[in-house]
C-alpha cells in the first residue's frame, strides 16, 4: 500500500493501484478513526517497515529494506558517532525518499533532539547562518545541496 501525494497545486487524476490511497482519501480515512481505539499488532523484529530505493550512484540500483530494529540502530549510531543528544537541533537537507530522510527522523527524535525540515529549497540558503549562530548543532549536507546553494548565491 502507498499513500500518493499530488504535486503542489495539482489535482489528483491518475488511476491508482489496488490498495493505494490518494492523500485526500488517506486523510478522510484517518478522520473517520477519531475516537476509536487502535490495537497495535506485534511483529517480528525483522519485519520490513520501509524500503528505500538507491539510484545506483555507487553501483547498481538496489532496494534497501529497513526493519523494526533499524530506528534503534540509527538512533544508537547518531548518539555514539555524531553526539546527537536531548535538546540538540539536527539539520540534514534531504527528503524521505533518500535514506537520510528516515535517518533524520529516527536519529533526532529517538535521541530527544529536534530536527529541521526544509519545505522550500531556498530556505536552505539561511542554514549556514543558523549553524554559525549555534541554532543548529549538527548540520550535514550533500554535494547536491552545495551545488544548489552555489548556484543561488
Amino acid at each position: 500500500m502507498a499513500v500518493v501525494i499530488p504535486t503542489k497545486g495539482s489535482e489528483f487524476s491518475m488511476k491508482l493501484r489496488i490498495g493505494d490511497l490518494s492523500w485526500h482519501d488517506f486523510l478522510e480515512k484517518i478522520n473517520s478513526l477519531k475516537g476509536k481505539e487502535l490495537i497495535a499488532t506485534e511483529q517480528p523484529i525483522g519485519t520490513f517497515t520501509n524500503i528505500l530505493f538507491s539510484s545506483g550512484t555507487t553501483g547498481d540500483p538496489k532496494a534497501i529494506p529497513w526493519t523494526n530494529i533499524t530506528p534503534l540502530k540509527v538512533a544508537a549510531d547518531a548518539w555514539c558517532h555524531m553526539d546527537v543528544r536531548k535538546g540538540d537541533v539536527v539539520c540534514w537537507p534531504t527528503n524521505l525518499g533518500w535514506m537520510m530522510g528516515p535517518w533524520l527522523v529516527y536519529a533526532s527524535l529517538l535521541n530527544g533532539a529536534s530536527m529541521v525540515c526544509i519545505l522550500d529549497p531556498l530556505l536552505g540558503l539561511a542554514l549556514p547562518s543558523l549553524y554559525r549562530n549555534k541554532l543548529i548543532l549538527l548540520f550535514k549536507f550533500s554535494v547536491l545541496f552545495i551545488a544548489f546553494v552555489s548556484c543561488e548565491v
